[in-house]
């Protein structure tokens, strides 16, 4: 009884770990994140508890209905830690890369009501896009309630947060372009494993060196990223694990 219990959590869990990876966070998105922590939780409580406590309980001399109880009981717990897990891993699904002003910002999915989306044509439940690039308006000292912003973003709401303040990419590529720092500058920064990456990404993407530029990218994991741009229309060629704060 175990085993075919066992073998229903994986089928299950299996589905749940293809949706992650292939649909929520694509690569790089998933170490950006750190989402592979709560998968291996939610991994072990569902896969191993489950049919590790079917194992405990199974006794071919208990009543039938006793036993149809227990399973029931411990299906429900199954079937709460893994919409518990889907639930806190989808709240923190990636979805935008919003540029404000001189660096990229990570939008996540708890980051914005989810009224806002429908709009910005966010990725669906099951669709499988990176996240996608989002410009955001900036207030200047003169701009009425910019103290007030200035506030908010203190306290943890920035502007890329705020779908008020959202605006098509494709209307802030001059300022993209501005700010845009050499890749020189973030080669040398890098770990040879992450130069090597970037290397790569600039070689799919046809170009030289001297072609493109980045951005720093904000996000809630601890370590910092880059964007990296292609300087002639600001296009996002990817992102790598190097730093895009000077030292």
């Amino acid at each position: 009884m175990a085993s075919w219990h066992l073998l229903a959590s994986v089928v299950v869990l299996a589905a749940c770990v293809a949706l992650i990876y292939g649909a929520w966070y694509p690569q790089p998105f998933d170490h950006l994140v750190g989402v592979s922590r709560i998968v291996a939780v939610m991994v072990v409580v569902d896969a191993i508890c489950g049919p590790l406590l079917t194992l405990l309980l199974f006794n071919p001399a208990k009543a039938r209905w006793k036993w149809r109880i227990d399973m029931a009981l411990i299906a429900a717990i199954q079937l709460s830690a893994l919409a518990y897990g889907m639930d806190l891993i989808h709240g923190n699904r990636p979805l935008f890369l919003a540029l404000e002003g001189d660096r990229f910002r990570l939008v996540q999915q708890d980051h914005v009501p989810s009224g806002s989306l429908a709009q910005w044509h966010a990725p669906t439940i099951f669709g499988g896009s990176p996240p996608q690039p989002l410009g955001v308006r900036l207030l200047g000292p003169d701009d009425p309630g910019y103290a007030e912003s200035v506030q908010q973003a203190a306290a943890g709401l920035h502007p890329a947060y705020r779908p008020d303040r959202w605006v098509p990419y494709s209307e802030q590529i001059g300022v993209a372009q501005g700010a845009m720092k050499p890749i020189e500058e973030l080669r040398l920064r890098g770990r040879p494993e992450a130069t090597l990456e970037l290397d790569g990404l600039i070689r799919r993407a046809g170009l030289q060196q001297a072609d493109v530029g980045y951005l720093p990218l904000i996000s809630d994991s601890p370590v910092d990223w880059s964007v990296v741009l292609n300087k002639a229309d600001a296009r996002i060629l990817g992102i790598v694990s190097i730093s895009g704060w000077s030292p």
